[in-house]
C-alpha cells in the first residue's frame, strides 16, 4: 500500500491511507515479526542505527522518535527500551493491531501506535523510516514533512533498496539526495547501510543520514 500525503492548510501534511485502499499488508501481519528475513534485517538496521547515534550524538535515553512506516515497530519499540519515547506511525490497521497486541505494560520508554501524522507531531530529535520511503507517491514531499517534523539538530535515518538501472523498485542514491537536499537537509552519509546473508538472497539496502541544521533556513 502507498502512502497518501494530504496537505492541510497552514499545517503540517498528514499522511493517511486511502479510503479506497485494501490493507496490502493484513496478510503477512500476524506472522511478520517471526519472519526469519523480517528479524535479521531489523537486528542489522537497528545495529547500525545504534551506531549512528553513537557517531552523531543522539542520547536515546528521553529522546523523541518518529517510526515512520513503522510496521510492527520492532525498531521503534527496541528504541523505547533505551528510553525512548516513540510515535510509531503505519497506514496498515493489520500492522497496528499487531503492534498494540505486543507494546510492554510498562517499560524506560513509550511508544504511541498512530495511523495518521498531524501537526502535533513535531520536535522529534530522530525520525526512522525502515524500508518505507521507497513506497511514498512523492519522495520530496514525504522528506520535506518528515524534515518539518524534526527538531533543530535532528536526525533523519532512513534504510531503502537501492534500484538497479531498468528496476522500478527502489530509490537512486540521486533521488535520495535530491530530497535532502529540497527538504534543506544536511545529509551526512549515504552508503550501504549492510549486508545480511539469506538463502537466494542478499539485503544490502541504502543508509541513508541526514541532519536538519540547527540554524533552520527552510
Amino acid at each position: 500500500m502507498q502512502l497518501c500525503c494530504v496537505w492541510r492548510p497552514g499545517s503540517y501534511p498528514a499522511f493517511v491511507a486511502p479510503k479506497e485502499a485494501e490493507d496490502a499488508w493484513a496478510d503477512a501481519a500476524a506472522t511478520w515479526d517471526e519472519d526469519p528475513l523480517v528479524q535479521a534485517y531489523a537486528e542489522a538496521a537497528l545495529r547500525t542505527l545504534l551506531e549512528t547515534c553513537a557517531r552523531e550524538d543522539v542520547a536515546l535515553a528521553d529522546a523523541r522518535v518518529l517510526d515512520f512506516g513503522c510496521g510492527t515497530a520492532r525498531i521503534g519499540r527496541a528504541l523505547a527500551e533505551h528510553g525512548a519515547s516513540v510515535v510509531a506511525f503505519d497506514i496498515s490497521p493489520a500492522m497496528l493491531d499487531q503492534l498494540r497486541a505486543r507494546l510492554p505494560v510498562d517499560g524506560p520508554g513509550a511508544v504511541e501506535a498512530v495511523s495518521v501524522l498531524t501537526p502535533e507531531h513535531v520536535g522529534f530529535d530522530l525520525v526512522v523510516a525502515s524500508s518505507a520511503l521507497g513506497f511514498v507517491p512523492d519522495l520530496d514531499h514525504s522528506v520535506n514533512d518528515l524534515a518539518g517534523r524534526l527538531k533543530a539538530g535532528g536526525l533523519l535515518v532512513q534504510w531503502d533498496w537501492e534500484s538497479a538501472p531498468g528496476d522500478g523498485h527502489g530509490l537512486t542514491r540521486s533521488a535520495i539526495t535530491q530530497a535532502y537536499v529540497a527538504a534543506g537537509l544536511d545529509l551526512i552519509s549515504l552508503e550501504t547501510g549492510f549486508e545480511v546473508e539469506a538463502p537466494d538472497l542478499t539485503m544490502a539496502p541504502l543508509m541513508g543520514v541526514a541532519r536538519r541544521p540547527l540554524v533552520d533556513l527552510r
